[in-house]
């Protein structure tokens, strides 16, 4: 396994950073690689306060585990990713699936450790935005959070910051229109500058306190939930297990796993089970090889009208409807 290891300290360039982690060719704000390992285009937003970012555009030739650490404490990292199979986060030494990752999202403080390990074949596009703590503290007291709130938020002794979840398809239109744009257009550094805005806005438009963990969470506690959640998505098939059935599998109390899970996640487990439950059968529906009734079965609804109903209320459209719209 090809070891990628980024590590950043105040005052340095991210695209430097980059370069040497990747072995790449420095070009300008680009960083371009072609090894045995991976070939792909990094790009970096640089000196434009509040935020830096970086895009990753990849296709990994080997397994690839990629860390990152940094000793400037003063950014939160929003990730924004898209990526044709899993990626496993490593923490203590020990790789954990949080589940699959197409399309989806994850938010920390740069003071943790981000460690990822990718597989063979896997093909990434992300766009990573490092944003001063200082502007969200002014963001969230601009919505009212109030000023007691976003103390304790950014009280590093109390908290650490942490959530994983689903890109927004508003956000993800963003993207997809984004990538689009030829790395040689004369106009790419102003559009990469537009879609980082776009996409930094449309993360403060969708805030609220949900998305902000408070209260401290250890490594071994976050390892936890990442063990649950895998537990929650490989039996989707199934019904849900229940708290205690889930609590007991991590060897945790009902009581602190559901406040831990909701702490994390900004959902119930009910709530994350249900939602991929339905995104699973969202997924069977687009891939034209079922019918409604045998997603119902498949999946283990109780019935289809039950199915219908959770369907037009996540999505708008009941599934007759939509199975319309991809012929």
């Amino acid at each position: 396994m090809k070891i990628f290891a980024h590590s950043y300290s105040p005052g340095q360039l991210i695209v430097e950073m980059v370069a040497q982690a990747m072995e790449g060719k420095l070009d300008g704000n680009f960083v371009k690689g072609d090894t045995p390992f991976y070939k792909g285009t990094h790009y970096t937003l640089e000196g434009a306060a509040p935020f830096s970012a970086l895009l990753s555009d990849v296709h990994y030739k080997e397994d690839a585990f990629i860390s990152f650490e940094s000793s400037d404490t003063r950014f939160v990292h929003l990730s924004f990713i898209i990526t044709d199979l899993e990626i496993s986060f490593k923490i203590n030494n020990t790789v954990k699936n949080i589940d699959n990752w197409t399309y989806n999202m994850y938010i920390n403080d740069v003071a943790l450790a981000n460690d990822y390990t990718v597989k063979k074949g896997s093909n990434i596009f992300s766009i990573g935005i490092f944003v001063e703590k200082t502007a969200l503290k002014a963001a969230f007291e601009k919505k009212g959070m109030g000023d007691l709130q976003a103390e304790d938020i950014f009280d590093e002794t109390k908290n650490t910051l942490i959530r994983t979840d689903r890109i927004s398809n508003e956000s993800l239109e963003i993207i997809n229109n984004f990538r689009k744009i030829p790395y040689n257009s004369p106009f790419f550094d102003l559009h990469f500058k537009s879609v980082v805005n776009r996409l930094f806005y449309r993360y403060l438009l969708e805030l609220d306190i949900n998305k902000i963990v408070i209260g401290k969470v250890t490594k071994e506690d976050f390892e936890n939930i990442l063990k649950s959640k895998v537990q929650l998505y490989d039996n989707l098939e199934g019904g849900f297990p229940g708290i205690d059935s889930l609590s007991s599998n991590i060897a945790m109390s009902a009581s602190k796993y559901k406040k831990l899970f909701f702490k994390i996640t900004g959902t119930t487990p009910a709530s994350y089970f249900n939602r991929n439950k339905l995104h699973r059968g969202k997924e069977l529906l687009e891939s034209r090889q079922f019918t409604i009734n045998e997603v119902v079965n498949q999946l283990n609804y109780c019935s289809t009208s039950y199915f219908a109903k959770c369907f037009k209320e996540s999505y708008g459209l009941f599934p007759k409807e939509y199975q319309k719209l991809l012929l």
